[in-house]
Order: C-alpha cells, then sequence, then structure tokens
C-alpha cells in the first residue's frame, strides 16, 4: 500500500521475531522515543534517567522529580510491612526504595494494606489484576498497579521463576510520571487479520512506558485521531475497505501529520496489499 506524503510507514524485519521478541521491543523504543519526545517533554521539563544506579537510594534525576511533586500520589503496598519485607532481600530493597519516595516529598504518603483484612481492595480496582504484594501508584483518579514482574528482572529456568535483580525505582518513577500527568500519549493497536499472538507483550511495553494504547478493529471500528498505529504481524491481508480506512487515516484531509508503524513476521506469507 502506498500514500503520497504518509509520515511514517516503518517495516520491522527481525529474524527473531517470535523467539527473541524482547530484542525487537527494545529497538522499537527508539522509535517511540522519537515520535513521542514532544508530547512527552509537556508532562515533565526535567531529565529523569531511569537506569538503575543504586540498590537502596533513588537516583539524582528521581529525587528532582519527587520535589517537583504539586499533587498528592499515594503508594499502596498489598501486604503487611513484616510480610512484604519477609518474602526476601529483594522485597526488603524494593521496601526501602518505596519509601524514600516518602522521604523526599510530603506529596507521597506510604501505607501496607493486607489482602486478608481488606478484601473489597480487589472490587475497588475490577480492571487490574490485584495480587499480594502487588504495589498501588495513585493520584487522584489515576492509577497504576505494579506487579512484582513489574519491579524485579526474573529469570525463568527448568527449576523455576526466579528474581535476579531490581527495577522498582524505574517501575515507580514511570509509574509517578503516569499518575501525575494531566495529558496522555495515545496509540492504537490495529487487529482484525489474525495478529501475532505476541503482540501482548509489545503492548504491556508500550504501558509501562505511559502510552495509552486503544485496541482498534478494522473490521468493526472507525479510526480515531491518535497520530501514531501499529500493526502487529498480520496473518491474512486486509480487505479493500480496510486498506481505504488506513489510506484515510494517514491523509487526513490532506493534513497528514500521522505515522503508521508495521511490523512484519519473516515467515509470514506475502500479503500484497497491506504491504
Amino acid at each position: 500500500m502506498k500514500v503520497k506524503n504518509n509520515k511514517i510507514i516503518g517495516k520491522f524485519n527481525n529474524p527473531n521475531f517470535v523467539h527473541k521478541i524482547m530484542y525487537m521491543l527494545y529497538t522499537v523504543l527508539a522509535v517511540l522515543f522519537m515520535v513521542g519526545m514532544a508530547v512527552a517533554s509537556k508532562l515533565y521539563t526535567g531529565k529523569i534517567d531511569l537506569t538503575q544506579n543504586k540498590a537502596f537510594s533513588l537516583s539524582e534525576d528521581s529525587i528532582k522529580f519527587i520535589f517537583s511533586l504539586d499533587k498528592d500520589v499515594e503508594i499502596i503496598v498489598l501486604n503487611t510491612k513484616d510480610r512484604f519485607l519477609a518474602n526476601g532481600e529483594y522485597f526488603e530493597q524494593a521496601d526501602m526504595v518505596i519509601n524514600e519516595y516518602a522521604k523526599y516529598s510530603d506529596k507521597v504518603s506510604v501505607k501496607y494494606v493486607s489482602l486478608d483484612d481488606n478484601p473489597n481492595v480487589k472490587s475497588e480496582y475490577p480492571e487490574d489484576d490485584i495480587r499480594e504484594d502487588s504495589i498501588i501508584v495513585k493520584c487522584g483518579e489515576k492509577h497504576r498497579v505494579l506487579s512484582a514482574y513489574d519491579i524485579f528482572n526474573i529469570q525463568h529456568s527448568q527449576m523455576g521463576a526466579s528474581i535476579v535483580s531490581s527495577k522498582a525505582e524505574q517501575a515507580m518513577t514511570s509509574a509517578f510520571v503516569y499518575v501525575t500527568s494531566d495529558s496522555e500519549i495515545r496509540v492504537n493497536m490495529i487487529t482484525g487479520f489474525d495478529e501475532d499472538g505476541s503482540s501482548g507483550g509489545f503492548v504491556k511495553m508500550l504501558e509501562t512506558n505511559n502510552y495509552k494504547v486503544d485496541t482498534l478493529s478494522m473490521l468493526t471500528d472507525n479510526m480515531n485521531d491518535n497520530t501514531v498505529s501499529f500493526i502487529y504481524a498480520p496473518k491474512r491481508d486486509y480487505d479493500d475497505e480496510s486498506i481505504n480506512k488506513l489510506k484515510n487515516y494517514l491523509v487526513n484531509n490532506e493534513n497528514y501529520g500521522r505515522n503508521l508503524i508495521y511490523f512484519i513476521n519473516p515467515s509470514q506469507v506475502s500479503l500484497p496489499k497491506i504491504e
């Protein structure tokens, strides 16, 4: 498919598309940064380096961000403090990091809530996977739920899963940026033609990096005004009506300014209309 003057049509061809999907996802981060940089700059005027530098304290840039808070943020650890710490040294480290946020700002509070004593917490967040040891970062009507997979690097082997390192600061600061932002960077994930099942990991990565993902079916939905859309390795070619939807979306009444990023599975059959 060719559209005159459309801004970006990206084709990513990773030979290890299925078995090494994370490699490709990190590559895409560079694209997302370029696309969203102008919008993301509205969220925070400083610089945030989310790289982990110290095990038990916040980085200088995270501290600066916490100092700049003008909204109340609540951190809710879904367990008693003693039971959370009893999970092991990585949880002890995570707990230290969590409490560092309250240390640097009176806008931040931390509380521990046992699900055994407060089972109604799950009903307050019906769309989230609420479990013991989850962490909720909340500001007003916005929240993010962090699981162990979000705050730790977990390695899987034949012996099972084990924590190998912590990324608590990265996850917590990202959650703070999300819940305190007055705006959202919204993108589309386009479906309807038997897309590759590994797209779930990609969507999770987008959400972790504070993108709001709208899933649109080309068969039943109309395109919205989001400026970035992804097509993730469809197994069937698009029909003419769907191709016209994409063309109209990209042309945008001759205003253009929209971006389509198309992932290709090297093993897929030829799809002449969409390609």
